[in-house]
């Protein structure tokens, strides 16, 4: 492995033009900077977003990192409850991407390309693509737990760890809701559709709850015969169902959410300055390296990515967090539902723009936005699990409402005749 990943990064440092690397302060990202440092025979420079909100900000373990691989790093903050235009920038965020969002991370990722171009960086590597083929997201750890436990007999036994042992990871409630899901009926009903139990079957079902009532009568009607996902399972059937479970789900992944929006948003938001972001993860040979190592070294217990983590513990310094991977979450409500943007965040959801676009339930929408706005800060995990449903539901239809005016309306700079206004987009 390590041989592979040394090859796989010398062999992404061909070109003309200085190289930078994006540094997190997890693995990833650490491991990529650490290579790149050794293997390429010029100064680097790394680039960090910093967060004025503790709760996501990593800036403490980068920048050991950094000082340890004695590299220049170049930070980038972010502060909650500014008079910058979020919305603005989501807008932006979108007329790339070109697809609904749950999240706001693409705002730092869209800003930190623009930044690294600033300074001339035209390539920047990435650590996109090992969590994919080293199991390194939460759901590869709760698939973990709920195949554990299917040898148990007795259910107390899973109900008691569930809702003791684990939430020291997870909120009480969402380990109620994976309970619920990984009773034995259950996982037949699931493994039934897929011929498998998707990793992430667990995630999808964190906003069912609230999206219920979501959807207008005349949307729903008009997807009820839709097959996409049945067929994509389908086409994959043959490929899955002789792998080991962890190696089914990683398969799924990297043929699906990999290329269809983890590498779709890296690259669509760093070209968007004329940045090339690199991604020595998925040099093919790395990735058959990975396909073929022992799934318990990827995902040991709890731990993820347990043998890149072993590989890099004497290239790079121990940090408090011991690399254990963290989502890289970014406010949504202190930037979008917050005093300075709410206003024009309303008009997008207002019944009437709703029902312009025809897509969700005006009544159910304003009736959940109305529940976050009197939200009190979350004092506990269960608290941020609750808080964090409303926020991607809304996310969700907020930017739908977006690309609908972007595009169905042809508000997009590519439908206007003005050769200036992709760059009036770019740096307004």
């Amino acid at each position: 492995l390590n041989i592979g990943l040394e090859s796989a990064v010398s062999s992404h440092t061909t070109g003309d033009v200085p190289i930078g690397s994006y540094l997190s302060g997890g693995i990833d990202s650490a491991a990529i900077t650490a290579i790149l440092k050794q293997k390429y025979n010029k100064n680097i420079k790394s680039f960090s977003i910093s967060f004025e909100n503790k709760q996501h900000d990593e800036s403490e373990n980068y920048k050991r990192i950094a000082e340890y691989l004695k590299i220049d790093n170049a930070e980038l903050l972010f502060r909650d409850n500014s008079d910058k235009d979020y919305l603005g920038l989501l807008r932006k965020c979108l007329y790339h991407l070109e697809q609904p969002q749950r999240m706001t991370v693409d705002i730092p990722h869209f800003m930190l390309s623009q930044f690294a171009r600033t300074r001339n960086y035209k390539v920047i590597f990435s650590g996109d693509g090992a969590d994919e083929i080293f199991a390194g997201y939460n759901c590869f750890r709760e698939d973990s737990m709920r195949t554990n436990y299917n040898s148990w007999r007795k259910w107390y036994r899973r109900k008691n760890d569930y809702l003791k042992e684990y939430t020291n990871y997870y909120s009480t409630d969402f380990m109620q809701m994976l309970l619920a899901l990984h009773k034995n009926s259950e996982q037949q009903k699931v493994k039934k559709r897929f011929g498998f139990y998707p990793p992430w079957y667990g995630f999808w079902a964190i906003t069912k709850q609230l999206s219920t009532k979501l959807f207008s009568q005349d949307f729903l009607d008009s997807v009820q015969d839709e097959q996409q996902m049945n067929n994509l399972v389908e086409t994959m059937g043959d490929k899955i169902k002789n792998r080991d479970l962890l190696n089914q789900s990683l398969y799924f992944e990297t043929k699906t959410r990999l290329p269809g929006w983890i590498l779709c948003k890296s690259d669509r938001l760093s070209m968007a300055h004329g940045v090339e972001a690199r991604v020595p993860f998925m040099d093919h040979a790395l990735v058959e390296l990975a396909a073929r190592i022992p799934p318990q070294y990827k995902l040991n217990g709890m731990n993820e990515k347990y043998l890149l983590k072993k590989l890099m513990s004497n290239r790079l310094p121990a940090i408090e967090t011991k690399y254990k991977k963290r989502g890289f979450y970014t406010p949504i409500r202190e930037w979008l539902f917050c005093a300075s943007q709410i206003e024009r965040v309303k008009y997008y959801l207002s019944t009437k723009k709703l029902q312009e676009v025809g897509i969700f339930n005006s009544v159910e929408v304003n009736k959940l936005l109305n529940i976050l706005l009197r939200k009190s800060a979350a004092k506990n995990l269960n608290e941020y699990y609750q808080t964090m449903q409303l926020e991607w539901i809304l996310m969700l239809v907020l930017s739908t409402q977006l690309l609908h005016e972007l595009f169905i309306m042809r508000q997009g700079s590519c439908f206007s005749n003005n050769k200036l206004s992709e760059v009036s987009l770019l740096n307004d």
